[in-house]
């Protein structure tokens, strides 16, 4: 549940540092969220088929602890 789009730009302000210190694996995580729900972002998209495999299965398992 919750706001996709919110998850969405959560997901960018980690991936971009903004506010907080980056964190590729957290904005990955909350990327695959939205992305469940059913939002489409293109840069996301892109931005998380370029992380790495440990990245990859960090931020699903995050993924799968977030609300």
């Amino acid at each position: 549940g919750g706001n996709v789009a919110a998850q969405n730009r959560l997901a960018k302000l980690y991936m971009q540092g903004i506010g907080t210190d980056p964190d590729l694996v957290l904005a990955g995580a909350w990327y695959v969220v939205a992305r469940r729900a059913g939002l489409i972002d293109p840069q996301m998209d892109d931005f998380l088929q370029g992380l790495d495999d440990d990245q990859t299965k960090q931020a699903l398992q995050k993924a799968n602890r977030l609300p």
